[in-house]
């Protein structure tokens, strides 16, 4: 199964490095049969969230460890090139960054905070 995390996910991941977020990353990246799927942009966003001041102050993230991140990311997910340009998600715009990275490679998408914004509530699993 292939699945593509939104930004906040990430972030989540990095901040509470014990809580739901950084499980299942955890599990995109050690459990064989499950594929991380993430595109340049996301893990730009990413890049540039964990480097506002505001963040890195309360976590104490240097620039080598944001750079660390980023790359192991880089090295371990499957990196696609973004092809799609749906614009669905009105509530946050950036989000369809994920949705369209997901529809690049016709994936599974696991939604998480996606499910949110479109009103679908909870975590829920969607075939595209």
């Amino acid at each position: 199964m292939s699945f593509a995390l939104d930004t906040n996910i990430l972030v989540s991941a990095f901040i509470a490095k014990y809580g739901h977020s950084a499980n299942l990353l955890q599990l995109a990246l050690t459990v064989e049969p499950i594929e991380l799927v993430l595109s340049e942009p996301i893990l730009q966003e990413l890049e540039g969230v964990l480097s506002r001041d505001e963040v890195r102050s309360r976590f104490s993230y240097t620039n080598q460890d944001i750079r660390r991140i980023v790359n192991t990311l880089r090295k371990t997910a499957r990196i696609v090139t973004v092809k799609s340009r749906f614009k669905v998600i009105r509530e946050d715009p950036r989000d369809d960054i994920v949705l369209n990275t997901g529809m690049t490679e016709m994936l599974t998408i696991l939604f998480l905070a996606i499910t949110i914004c479109l009103g679908l509530g909870g975590s829920k699993e969607s075939k595209l």
